[in-house]
């Protein structure tokens, strides 16, 4: 049975029932309308760009700095409790159309300079945002107000306006802020805003020397709380059992220097500012720690330390989990191996299982990721299999897969979140790839059954999957079913249903049929749409596999998915039964992407940590008795992470967990170093990166994450290949982490 064939009897009789786009636009308008009159009548403005406010609280420190000036008047009262309500509703253009009035009437403090520029940072932050350019000119205006002193300084709100211009590219803007900010008192800058302002110099291009010279001024010019101390790396903590509550320890300025040092190769200080901020605060690790490692360092080393900060109860941001699971699904996309697609989708399990217990909140692009990593071990599929399977293996891959897909959609709905358009047009979209038309006949069912209709994004894939799959028949068929959609909605043929229609005809080898719908179409003289379509076929085709289908056995097909359903079903077990969140308890099946070879003795190890972390009378050559009287207070109970990890347990995971890292990136840049240069010496400059971040070219991309997964499969068996005596191995450490040796006894 040809591809799609049957997905066509469950689109074509719903094309008159769908529902019209003007009659959809008109229900939005009319809704919108009476949300307005009910905001107008209760004098509230409605609440608009809700994203800021789930990320954030909008209004900090209660009612501790809801203070009014003294004399002023009822109405100048109201007037400022009015403008901070607005922070509630985070609606940015209604703020910052109210601001000119109340900063007239002087009537902000501090806290509301903090407010507005934490608000502009945050909505900068929002794809969903509106203007951007809006933006750019309410922060211009705030800072002309700020430096011109008509608002209250405070240190913090210097650290948002340095936050935004950096993250929006204004890196010229920011250096003349900063220059200014140096010469301001305390009321403007403080040790954080140094830790803001490396990232802001690392990003305008500065060394990695005047990165480490700033670092070391904010040390100088705040020298209280010992922090110089504190934030080496060969400090040590009065109690390791215990939380820290040493003061006034700027874990910004350490996330500052360590950005630094990753965006300029320094891979070992900068896992060693990460050890710093591990020991200190373990479970209070700021996400961007995370986000750090993950654009700037290679997948496998980013997975382990994203395991690693779970484990201590470090919740990462829904973006930080979905760029995690993309990479993944990027690494696993090329086919050369595909023992590494099944490790890849464990992995990706293993994650799911660290995000929920560290009490991460799973959404709608989660679930389309987790799908596509499940589905991807299935990527050799055998020959000609069509919607309907016609051989008792391809009975079993289906029933397999059928399974699997429970799964998966069981767990997201335990955890709140149900499958909706996107997630039906996704499936679609891998069946094309993976040449798999039961899963989209399978997507397109559910959907259905779900009660929703198709859009034109699920007509499009269709059109697509049909392509890849080389159905011209079905091509015709969905392509018929969409003109009926837009026919519907009285609504003409667009763009990027042209472009969809002519990316399906090419990977079908049939573009001489797109000459035929050009011409009953009638479009020729459209340049705009005639332009879309060049481009479509112009473009370079992305080759997915180089291993033929039908290389896998059905048996060993079943295999793979059987073994992903089982890493499922346990997670889905463990949901059910609310014990995701004691990962001591239920420990993840893995905290790497490959096998970790143990090749140190776990006494070896004890034994190391205990000799360089502890005893610091003798060691840090401070008086212990006067830190202990102004930062410590002595507590002797057992203190437990949320993960259900003691202090002194998760410290000492952590601290083998960077050492681990630290071996890895040695070898791996060992590795990277001889591939660049061989690539030198042959007169082909290689474009060979350390991340994925730098790659923008999608096949490129897979490429890079395929050679990095190689050559951390081959330094995996090197390292368990070692055969090292303790004081070999012991010196190896105290070579990587800097320590001069030196003997306990």
């Amino acid at each position: 049975m040809s591809l799609l064939r049957s997905v066509a009897r469950v689109v074509c009789p719903l094309a008159p029932f769908l529902v019209p786009a003007r009659a959809a636009i008109f229900v939005i308008e009319s809704q919108s309308r009476q949300l307005s009159t009910s905001s107008s009548v209760s004098g509230k403005q409605p609440a608009q760009r809700p994203e800021i406010s789930s990320a954030r609280s909008a209004i900090r420190g209660g009612a501790k700095w809801l203070f009014l000036p003294g004399d002023v008047s009822a109405e100048d009262s109201e007037m400022l409790l009015n403008f901070r309500t607005l922070y509630a509703t985070t609606n940015v253009d209604a703020v910052m159309d109210a601001y000119p009035r109340v900063l007239k009437k002087k009537l902000l403090s501090y806290q509301d300079s903090i407010e507005i520029a934490r608000m502009l940072q945050y909505a900068n932050r929002l794809d969903s945002f509106g203007s951007k350019e809006a933006l750019v000119t309410y922060m211009e205006r705030f800072v002309q107000d700020y430096q011109s002193r008509r608002l209250p300084p405070h240190a913090r709100a210097s650290l948002h306006i340095i936050g935004y211009l950096k993250e929006s590219g204004q890196h010229d803007t920011g250096i003349k802020f900063w220059t200014w900010l140096l010469g301001q008192d305390d009321n403007y800058i403080n040790i954080d805003t140094y830790g803001a302002a490396i990232e802001l110099l690392a990003n305008y291009g500065r060394s990695l020397d005047y990165c480490e010279e700033v670092y070391m001024h904010a040390l100088k010019r705040f020298p209280s709380h010992y922090n110089e101390y504190h934030m080496s790396h060969g400090a040590l903590l009065p109690d390791r059992r215990q939380i820290t509550t040493l003061k006034g320890v700027s874990i910004i300025l350490l996330q500052g220097i360590v950005y630094a040092r990753l965006l300029h190769g320094d891979w070992r200080n900068a896992y060693l500012g990460l050890d710093t901020a591990l020991r200190l605060y373990p479970t209070q690790l700021p996400t961007q720690y995370v986000n750090m490692l993950l654009y700037e360092r290679p997948i496998h080393e980013a997975f382990q330390l994203y395991c690693l900060t779970c484990q201590s109860s470090n919740r990462p941001s829904e973006k930080c989990h979905a760029v995690l699971l993309n990479y993944l699904a990027i690494a696993q996309a090329d086919n050369r191996s595909d023992e590494y697609n099944l490790q890849l989708a464990k992995a990706m399990v293993a994650a799911f299982h660290h995000y929920i217990g560290a009490g991460g909140k799973v959404n709608q692009l989660h679930l389309n990721l987790a799908l596509q990593c499940s589905l991807g071990v299935i990527r050799y599929m055998p020959n000609d299999m069509g919607v309907s399977p016609a051989s008792d293996g391809e009975k079993r891959i289906v029933f397999a897969v059928a399974e699997l897909l429970s799964q998966v959609f069981d767990m997201f709905t335990r955890l709140g979140i149900s499958p909706d358009i996107r997630t039906f047009n996704h499936m679609i979209s891998i069946a094309g790839r993976l040449k798999f038309p039961w899963l989209a006949t399978t997507a397109m069912e559910r959907l259905v059954n779900a009660g929703l209709r198709p859009d034109l994004q699920t007509f499009r894939t269709l059109i697509i999957a049909a392509g890849e799959s080389q159905d011209t028949a079905a091509i015709e068929s969905v392509w018929s079913s969409l003109k009926e959609y837009h026919f519907e909605n009285e609504s003409e043929l667009e763009a990027l249903d042209w472009r969809a229609l002519a990316k399906a005809l090419k990977s079908a080898g049939a573009t001489s049929l797109l000459d035929k719908k050009i011409e009953v179409h009638k479009i020729r003289s459209n340049e705009y749409l005639m332009k879309n379509i060049a481009f479509e076929l112009r473009k370079k085709t992305l080759v997915e596999s180089s291993v033929v289908p039908g290389q896998i056995t059905p048996a060993r097909c079943i295999q793979y998915i059987t073994e992903v359903y089982d890493e499922f079903d346990v997670l889905n077990g463990l949901i059910k039964s609310q014990l995701t969140g004691n990962l001591k308890a239920t420990p993840p099946t893995r905290k790497s992407i490959l096998p970790w070879p143990e090749f140190a003795d776990e006494n070896w190890q004890r034994k190391l940590y205990d000799d360089t972390t502890s005893d610091a009378t003798r060691r840090s050559g401070i008086d212990q008795t006067d830190l202990a009287s102004t930062d410590i207070v002595p507590n002797h109970n057992i203190v437990r992470t949320r993960t259900g990890f003691t202090f002194e347990e998760i410290r000492y995971q952590n601290w083998k967990g960077i050492n681990n890292l630290m071996i890895q990136a040695e070898l791996f840049e060992t590795q990277m170093t001889q591939i660049v240069d061989e690539a030198m010496q042959q007169g082909n400059p290689s474009k060979i990166s350390r991340n994925l971040k730098d790659v923008s070219n999608k096949s490129e991309k897979r490429s890079l994450a395929l050679t990095h997964f190689d050559i951390h499969a081959q330094n995996l068996k090197d390292i368990g290949g070692m055969q090292m005596t303790e004081p070999e191995w012991r010196a190896k450490i105290l070579e990587l982490r800097r320590v001069e040796p030196w003997s306990s006894g």
